[in-house]
């Protein structure tokens, strides 16, 4: 096919040479236009063994085509008759037409695979009348290119297939591409993106950081399997992820899959925050084989030191009691990595230390029934995770008056309102002695005169 022009080759019928060629041809709701094919030449019959005709051809609509033979005739003899005409021969518009493409993502089902539901609409195509038939040859199909960008270091990524309505992905994000194509080739596309799908298990992932590096297990699948693992700091949209295979060759005992990094490689050495996700497949060559096994959060480098909560604060909230604050520990903000927040009051004249702990999400707590008027005492804060104690905050020093009187500079009165939510956030800290509240109402004294 060149601009404006369509060739058409065929096999020569036995012992038919040097034959007399036309065609006729008609686009949607016209009638036939006659045609004469150029002169065959009768020294390529017996090389080519084939014949042709140039045929004239519309670009933006379909034709169909028609062609029929007769043997040429003899100097002084009658022509001979025509055949019959041809069956049709189809040509659809030279550029296939636009494919419009909605999907829908359903959430991470047990599996580890997202359902994908792909709606196309397909425009209607003007055919002539003899093209309406199915493989007719003016048939528009369209095709799906699917680009898996999850787990760089896999062999493969990308496959190009016929177009699927249902697809089961992993929860890595893809890019789609959605094409027509008739029989001269591919014509125009839609992409789409399917992001990542963001659930997190963070007690399927355990990991130990030692001198040696790092190590990490989960819980193994079916035998036979390769597992990718990909860490990026938190935040980021997958071009700095990183990444790397393993294929387990024996089973483990334990029923866990062990892998580990050495400190020399610099795996998620970085004081940050990284997200981790473990896809698995029995046939890493092909992209849509894969599924999300896990997928957590680690707070990478010395967390315990990186971890400590800043700007702890000490504050009498009344005779009896204070009020220790803190700015959340650089933990949290790495979803599901801080398990608990500790406070530990020292009194610094008997030594006697209590520790109380509170939810990873408050930052303050109210001491009060541990502490001794005329005592001095020193806070501090401490953020663990599920596997690791955190290091102190530096210590709060602070002196409790006497109960009875009123220490110097004398606090200003707490309101009713302010003190019931103190006492409020007082009584969800527990039982027991360094938890314990109490709250006497002082009786107002009456004057003699």
């Amino acid at each position: 096919m060149s601009a404006g022009q369509l060739l058409m080759e065929w096999e020569t019928p036995a012992r038919q040479f040097g034959a007399e060629l036309q065609f006729r041809h008609r686009t949607p709701g016209s009638p036939w236009k006659l045609g004469d094919c150029e002169h065959q030449d009768d020294a390529d019959f017996g090389e080519n063994n084939s014949e042709s005709c140039l045929c004239p051809l519309e670009i933006d609509t379909a034709q169909e085509f028609q062609l029929r033979r007769r043997q040429r005739p003899r100097p002084g003899a009658p022509a001979s008759p025509w055949s019959s005409w041809s069956r049709p021969v189809c040509v659809p518009p030279g550029t296939p037409p636009q494919p419009e493409v909605r999907f829908s993502v359903e959430p991470l089902a047990s599996n580890g695979t997202r359902r994908v539901t792909l709606q196309v609409q397909r425009p209607q195509l003007q055919l002539p009348e003899g093209c309406r038939g199915p493989k007719s040859g003016a048939e528009v199909t369209y095709h799906l290119h699917l680009h898996m960008l999850s787990c760089p270091c896999k062999a493969q990524a990308t496959k190009t297939m016929r177009f699927r309505k249902t697809l089961h992905l992993s929860g890595a994000a893809y890019n789609l591409t959605v094409f027509s194509c008739n029989r001269f080739g591919p014509g125009p596309n839609q992409s789409l993106h399917i992001p990542a799908d963001t659930h997190t298990e963070p007690r399927a992932l355990n990991i130990s950081v030692r001198t040696s590096g790092t190590t990490m297990r989960w819980p193994a699948q079916a035998s036979g399997l390769t597992y990718c693992i990909e860490w990026q700091p938190q935040g980021q949209d997958g071009s700095a992820a990183n990444c790397t295979l393993t294929m387990p060759k024996d089973q483990d005992p334990t029923g866990l899959v062990t892998h580990h990094w050495s400190q020399a490689s610099g795996a998620m050495q970085q004081t940050t925050c990284y997200h981790i996700i473990i896809f698995a497949s029995a046939r890493p060559e092909k992209p849509i084989s894969w599924s999300t096994l896990l997928s957590a959060y680690h707070f990478g480098g010395n967390a315990s030191v990186a971890g400590i909560p800043q700007h702890v604060s000490v504050n009498k909230g009344g005779l009896d009691f204070v009020s220790v604050d803190w700015k959340p520990s650089p933990l949290s903000t790495c979803p599901g990595v801080l398990k608990e927040y500790v406070i530990r009051c020292q009194n610094k004249d008997s030594n006697q230390v209590s520790e109380l702990s509170v939810n990873a999400t408050e930052t303050q707590v109210i001491l009060r029934g541990c502490l001794r008027a005329g005592a001095n005492y020193s806070v501090q804060v401490r953020a663990d995770t599920a596997t690791l104690k955190g290091a102190w905050s530096q210590p709060r020093h602070f002196h409790m008056g006497p109960f009875s009187t009123c220490a110097h500079p004398c606090p200003h009165p707490v309101p009713a309102l302010l003190l019931s939510f103190l006492e409020a956030r007082g009584s969800r800290l527990g039982s027991g002695p360094a938890q314990q509240t109490s709250w006497r109402r002082r009786k107002r004294k009456k004057h003699w005169w």
